[in-house]
Order: C-alpha cells, then sequence, then structure tokens
C-alpha cells in the first residue's frame, strides 16, 4: 500500500548546466591552468625572439 503523498512516479532531473560541468571536472581545471599560461609564455617568448634584432 502506497503511503500517502508519495507518488510511484520518478522525480524529474533537473539538466545540469555546461558551465557547472565543465567547472567541476578537477583534472579539466588542473590541466587547463597548466597549458594556458604555458602557451601564453612560450607565446610572448617567442614574440620577444622575434623582435630581437640580428648581429652582423
Amino acid at each position: 500500500m502506497p503511503e500517502s503523498g508519495r507518488s510511484d512516479k520518478t522525480p524529474t532531473e533537473e539538466r545540469v548546466p555546461y558551465g557547472q560541468i565543465f567547472l567541476d571536472d578537477v583534472f579539466l581545471m588542473l590541466t587547463l591552468g597548466v597549458a594556458v599560461p604555458s602557451l601564453l609564455y612560450l607565446l610572448w617568448t617567442m614574440l620577444d625572439l622575434a623582435n630581437v634584432p640580428v648581429w652582423k
């Protein structure tokens, strides 16, 4: 006998926003935290080296 006030329907699950899924992934955040600064420093270094005059 079902309890009063309780339905047999399964509760509807709320859709989790993509931003929350993205920010909850610890390893993705760790990877981006290492990769993004590394790529920026690499790009900055290449630009600095490209601006060094050639010694004759």
